[in-house]
């Protein structure tokens, strides 16, 4: 009833770093995006192998779990061909892969579905493979903990193509999760943001599903009071700016949704928004029937179970090792008069936020929920140290990264840059901890400033562009507002963002270049100074491009 189709465009993972603009290569165009659809359409799009990937709570898994429901009960509505769809946490086999790397799709397959109760016929499954007659759908390689191993899983999955190459294969991952440039015969393609268009269709969407759901009644009063919840949602997004890039991000803008219409308050920064929807996760207290525990304590109980899991690598905890982590905060917070095991089950039938993944055992519903309760954890309990242990480590860069926005950022901002020479990914890490961290030490921010201001003029175009790319974000996301549907920006656009263009299109054959450049690149000097003698028309193919990079694909044009 909710489901959005989400826009997809090529990315070069070699740009993916950077994070906060899609880059695109010479397949799809940012100009031109598609939906999931066109790639499994194998006449629309050539290819079949495909690599999706996206940031927290963009819409991964869900484009998997919808792809397989419209496999089952849609396939007319979407013209899909006469499939089977296969959906495969990768996580939940991946020490299998990497213990036995001979291991065969199906017997991946049936362990797949023998944990979710059903039997699986391996024979019927291989000849369906064998003749090209299934969609494959690997979610989570992001995932898979250690680096090493999601490189022996992605070896795996390479195996997988060659034996079954007329299945279609999609697999989903965050930028990180891909390592070594990706697989070498699939296309990789970035979910991009949500545009004003497709945040007010989920809105209203959602506001009539959960109505309709509230009065057990589909008439004319119903959808009124849908659209009318959903259009005072909107105004609010469009007038609170520190809103806006959060509805960008279907699970944030999600749970805007779920506070507005039950809490009434919409708070401005990402941690804010998490903590006011774990209020909402455990708004009924009586969650065991005795001795409630308010949603404060409920959470200061999973806390150290999501930084245990974090610490292990894990997306999965067997009940077991979950008792044994949450006994002692419980019986802090509670004494004995709740069972462990009675709590987790409580959590898991009455709020959502754990899920059983299969008998007796254990996950958080999303991998956001993980990182942000071990943030807080560490946070209450001062721990930065673990955490700049971990500045080099991917896994935990959402964590880190949730840990400043509560705290002082100083220190792993410090140790970002404590290498000679920096690291290219601990840079971008420092630079996002600057714009989350709630407090940062003057000569800190200085320095990486001053990083930054040098790091411009860096011939190496991967460094150059980490930091254009921010520069060019941050004017995208604070623009002065005229009025509820215009802004405008108070600076001039630099020599060093609208390069982040030229090169982008340069890959496409598309040359932008200003007519007094005598290289491809700005003057040596000049990173920061403002873009001068460039072609109208150059012009305005710059603001087409920028139209899919910023929070609400508007449109752009010269002041008057």
């Amino acid at each position: 009833e909710v489901y959005i189709d989400v826009t997809l465009s090529s990315e070069n993972l070699d740009n993916s770093i950077a994070g906060v603009i899609p880059q695109a290569n010479n397949g799809l165009s940012s100009k031109n995006p598609h939906h999931i659809w066109d790639y499994i359409d194998k006449k629309a799009m050539p290819g079949n192998k495909l690599v999706v990937i996206g940031s927290p709570g963009s819409g991964k898994t869900t484009i998997l779990k919808q792809i397989t429901l419209a496999f089952c009960k849609f396939r007319k509505k979407y013209s899909l061909p006469n499939r089977i769809p296969l959906l495969i946490f990768i996580r939940n086999h991946a020490p299998d892969i990497i213990g036995n790397p001979k291991i065969r799709l199906v017997e991946v397959l049936s362990d797949s579905l023998l944990k979710g109760g059903l039997e699986c016929n391996q024979q019927w499954f291989e000849r369906k493979l064998q003749r090209g007659q299934c969609v494959i759908l690997f979610d989570g390689m992001d995932e898979i903990g250690e680096s090493d191993f999601r490189e022996d899983v992605m070896k795996w999955l390479e195996k997988q193509f060659a034996l079954y190459p007329e299945n279609h294969f999609i697999i989903t991952s965050r930028p990180h999760g891909i390592i070594n440039n990706g697989f070498k015969t699939a296309e990789t393609v970035r979910i991009l943001p949500f545009d004003a268009n497709q945040i007010e269709e989920f809105i209203h969407d959602w506001y009539y599903a959960i109505e309709k759901r509230l009065s057990q009644a589909d008439d004319p009063g119903v959808r009124m009071l849908g659209a009318r919840g959903a259009q005072d949602l909107l105004s609010r997004i469009h007038n609170t700016d520190a809103l806006q890039p959060l509805a960008q991000n279907a699970l944030l803008l999600t749970m805007i949704a779920t506070l507005h219409r039950f809490d009434a308050q919409l708070p401005g920064r990402r941690v804010e928004l998490y903590d006011a929807i774990f209020r909402i996760f455990f708004r009924r207290r009586d969650l065991l029937g005795v001795a409630p525990l308010t949603s404060e304590q409920s959470k200061r109980v999973l806390e150290p179970l999501a930084s245990y899991m974090m610490e292990k690598n894990k997306r999965e905890i067997s009940l077991e090792e979950a008792v044994d982590v949450i006994t002692k905060d419980l019986e802090e917070i509670s004494g004995e008069s709740i069972q462990p095991s009675e709590f987790l089950l409580g959590v898991q039938e009455q709020s959502g936020l754990l899920l059983e993944v299969a008998e007796n055992e254990l996950s958080f519903a999303s991998l956001t929920f993980q990182e942000y309760l071990a943030s807080v954890h560490y946070f209450e309990t001062q721990n930065v140290d673990k955490l700049v242990k971990e500045i080099r480590n991917d896994w935990w860069r959402e964590t880190i990264r949730l840990f400043c926005a509560q705290s002082d950022g100083t220190k792993i901002i410090a140790a970002c840059l404590a290498d000679e020479p920096i690291q290219l990914e601990q840079l971008q890490l420092a630079i996002d901890c600057l714009e989350e961290a709630l407090r940062v030490d003057v000569k800190i921010r200085k320095r990486l400033n001053n990083i930054i201001r040098e790091g411009v003029d860096n011939p190496d175009p991967k460094w150059r562009n980490v930091i254009a790319s921010a520069l060019l974000f941050k004017r995208l996301r604070f623009m002065d507002r005229l009025d509820a549907r215009r802004l405008i920006d108070n600076t001039l656009v630099s020599n060093v963002e609208y390069q982040i263009f030229l090169d982008q299109e340069a890959e496409k054959d598309q040359y932008y270049y200003p007519d007094h450049w005598i290289d491809n690149r700005f003057p040596t000097g000049t990173a920061l100074d403002p873009i001068v003698g460039v072609r109208i028309d150059d012009v305005e193919e710059f603001f087409k491009w920028l139209v899919p990079k910023d929070i609400w694909r508007f449109q752009y044009r010269m002041p008057e």
